[in-house]
């Protein structure tokens, strides 16, 4: 029941049945391995007894020869050197489509790689579990698993991960190690070489290298954080320039200008997000509260526009919808309202324009 067409096709055939090989050398090594069928000068010619293999192109499925055969079964190699390995592929339920995928796959299992060089490395491919889409994608990895890479360069040079997910151009192109990680978007965590980021956007978290436990969701957002962590920006260039730590940005634009303020908190769009901001642990919640806050430290603001006006001034609260200051570097100052200020030093308070005198200390 075996059919070989071709000079040496089906050439070592003992007990195997149902095989078809067409073209020279296709499945000449093949002994007892049934059901597999081999098109193309030298597909399958590195199977031995494996059965239920598909190999389509020059040396798909095939060996670089000295005695290194393949045992493994049900894998589909498709274009020129598909599967093609120096190594024994002892690996099962494989699906590779394109020149040179998978082409180093020794034991692992139950990967799919389609595009050229998808999932192949210059060493011995053992990870299992992977799929990589798109010319060059997961290019290096070895042992890693459970890996989705999904575009051109796609984690191009991770070599051992677990449970990355990369879907873009060049998402996570650079990308070393990393767990548990996941970029959406083009060249979205580009660099990154730490576990647990979560990236979704052109150009999120690209700078990233040793940081961790970040998430950006919009375009560019963190995109300047290089070794920082426990970093969270919500929104189109949210915390775009900043390069601190424990940061949460929430808005179209919230620190966007930000550069080494730690601490900080901005909800709404363009909270805290037209001031180069340094300052520390700011909280600015609503649509362009603290706008320009830039070295100011300590100040609550929330409301429409609250505190607005402040720049260098610190340890100050402004509730309400445009609630305003003295100047920008008033400091130790609560405002509620549009027209009420209450400034207290050691205790004793001073009040501007309208309102009660009270006994605050800030």
């Amino acid at each position: 029941d075996n059919v070989g067409v071709g000079r040496l096709a089906l050439a070592s055939q003992t007990i195997g049945s149902q095989n078809t090989a067409v073209g020279f050398t296709s499945g000449t090594n093949l002994t007892t391995g049934a059901s597999n069928a081999f098109l193309g000068t030298n597909a399958g010619s590195g199977v031995s007894t494996g059965s239920n293999n598909v190999a389509v192109g020059v040396s798909a499925l095939a060996t670089s020869g000295g005695g290194v055969l393949h045992t493994g079964g049900s894998n589909v190699a498709v274009g020129n050197s598909a599967m093609f390995s120096g190594q024994i592929i002892t690996g099962n339920h494989n699906v590779s489509i394109g020149s040179d995928t998978l082409r180093t796959l020794t034991s692992g299992s139950d990967n799919v790689a389609i595009g050229q060089n998808a999932i192949n490395s210059s060493g011995a491919t053992s990870g299992s579990d992977n799929v990589g889409i798109g010319r060059n994608t997961f290019r290096n990895l070895t042992s890693g698993k459970n890996n989705v890479g999904i575009g051109l360069n796609a984690n191009n040079l991770l070599t051992s991960a677990e449970g990355t997910v990369s879907i873009g151009f060049g998402a996570g192109e650079k990308n070393l190690v990393g767990n548990y990680t996941v970029a959406i978007g083009q060249s979205a965590l580009n660099l990154n070489i730490s576990a647990d980021n979560v990236a979704v956007g052109a150009l999120a978290l690209g700078s990233n290298t040793s940081g961790g436990n970040n998430t950006a969701v919009g375009r560019s957002a963190l995109s300047s954080l290089v070794g920082n962590s426990n970093c969270t920006a919500l929104g189109y260039f949210a915390a775009r320039t900043t390069t601190a730590q424990d940061i949460t940005a929430i808005g179209s634009n919230a620190l966007a200008l930000a550069t080494s303020g730690t601490g900080n908190t901005a909800l709404g769009a363009y909270a805290m997000g037209s001031g180069v901001t340094t300052g520390d642990f700011n909280t600015s919640i609503g649509v362009a509260s603290g706008q320009f806050l830039s070295s100011g430290s300590h100040n609550t603001l929330i409301g429409t526009s609250a505190g607005n006006i402040l720049d260098s001034g610190s340890s100050n609260i402004c509730i309400g919808r445009e609630a305003t200051l003295p100047a920008s570097t008033t400091s130790n100052t609560l405002s509620i309202g549009s027209a009420t200020y209450f400034v207290a030093t050691n205790g004793a308070a001073t009040t501007f324009r309208r309102g009660k005198v009270y006994d605050l200390l800030i």
